[in-house]
């Protein structure tokens, strides 16, 4: 028979193995990245039930963490007409399982390293497939994007803005050539895919995340990033014809395109939260828009889903405590990692933290266009992102312990 220590072993390298999976198909297949973290977390309960014993590293996230769940909780239950809706409804809540699974299960550093690897040969592999489609096909000649294996452009902008910044601090801090190289083609094509999505918020928030990077790496290359973005934006308004200048002047154009769609849907959201300040419940957006006070002018939408922003889909749907607590919540994720970067000594490790404060703040920053914490695909990549963060600070806080025992 296996002692409990090998059977524990066994539970471990099996959840490893399905987060490795997660992390390869994170941005290139719901299914398979479904498989890696449901069934990642599905091992973690089997082996907590089987030994006894429940698994939770105390975090400083843990009481926001708790508050937004237990309000997102019950949301879930408010203006529910039937019980076939609670499938949908849960979904919010289901793709936050990531978090805790990476907060209980990421052993050390190296491993953090080896996912984040894994998760760069994602971004990778659905660049080079997005940029195949933008070759081979009439998209981009007809000023539509192109969105790789997800289809969906803007959610392939915003996996694009919030990994890319990985590619960034591996490049800079990378020994071993493989990595540099490796991080250089990741960084290459991905930011050819990223203009290929047309993606204009996903633009936005990855110029964000330059601008930070260098400020954080190297202010004189802030300065200098800073100036040459002015210079180029001055320079590219007068270049005409060219879809990715087309795309990016539609932003500021509030009579055609999607622009006035969105300004339109952020006052009928406004005008919900007012009426509804705790909330109107998990996926009732689209049954609220229908009601006259609230539909859409423009008969090609007529009704949304949601309201292509995170703070007022959360706050709408959820209401104002719970926005206040998401706020709270990222707040410690984001301070966890900047002092983490300013403090940690191992260069390696600070860069992980830059890149999950990079990461971080391109969804932040991507939360003002669109609802991606709703994602399917692109939610439990941010999870993945907070829990690698707190999982290193809990780490830190273990060996720094350590140390203090060994010298007495």
């Amino acid at each position: 028979m296996l002692n409990h220590k090998k059977l524990e072993l066994y539970f471990d390298h099996t959840i490893k193995a399905l987060l490795c999976l997660f992390f390869l198909t994170c941005t290139v297949s719901i299914s398979l990245s479904e498989i890696g973290f449901f069934g990642a977390f599905f091992v973690w309960l089997i082996k907590m039930a089987y030994f006894g014993k429940f698994e939770w590293k105390r975090t400083p996230a843990d009481l926001p963490f708790a508050l937004f769940t237990l309000l997102t909780l019950i949301a879930v239950y408010i203006g529910v007409d039937n019980a076939s809706e609670l499938t949908n409804r849960v979904k919010p809540l289901s793709l936050m399982l990531i978090y805790p699974l990476v907060v209980n299960n990421l052993k050390d550093k190296k491993m953090a390293k080896g996912f984040i690897l894994l998760m760069l040969g994602s971004v990778l592999i659905q660049s080079l497939i997005i940029i195949y489609y933008g070759l081979t096909t009439t998209n981009l000649s007809l000023g539509q994007g192109v969105g790789g294996t997800m289809k969906i452009t803007l959610t392939a902008g915003e996996m694009l803005a919030t990994i890319l910044g990985f590619a960034l601090c591996f490049f800079v801090m990378a020994k071993d050539k493989k990595i540099k190289y490796f991080s250089v083609l990741t960084l290459s094509a991905g930011v050819i895919a990223l203009l290929f999505t047309l993606a204009r918020g996903a633009w936005v928030s990855f110029i964000f995340v330059l601008l930070i990077f260098t400020l954080l790496w190297n202010k004189k290359m802030f300065f200098l990033f800073l100036a040459g973005t002015i210079i180029l934006s001055t320079g590219v308004y007068f270049t005409k014809g060219n879809v990715f200048i087309r795309k990016a002047e539609s932003a500021f154009d509030t009579t055609r395109g999607t622009t006035p769609i969105r300004f339109a849907m952020w006052k009928s959201g406004l005008l919900m939260l007012k009426d509804n300040p705790l909330g109107i419940g998990i996926d009732n957006v689209y049954k609220t828009f229908e009601k006259p006070k609230y539909k859409l002018t423009d008969p090609r939408y007529p009704v949304f889903g949601h309201l292509h922003n995170n703070y007022l889909q959360i706050a709408v749907e959820r209401g104002i405590l719970t926005l206040i607590a998401f706020l709270w919540l990222f707040y410690v994720f984001i301070r966890t990692a900047l002092a983490g970067f300013l403090k940690e000594k191992n260069k390696e490790v600070r860069f992980i933290y830059l890149g999950i404060l990079l990461g971080l703040s391109a969804f932040m920053i991507g939360g003002i266009f669109e609802y991606g914490l709703g994602s399917a695909i692109y939610a439990p990549i941010i999870w993945g992102f907070a829990g690698l963060g707190m999982t290193l600070e809990k780490e830190k806080q273990r060996l720094n312990l350590k140390k203090a025992e060994n010298k007495r």
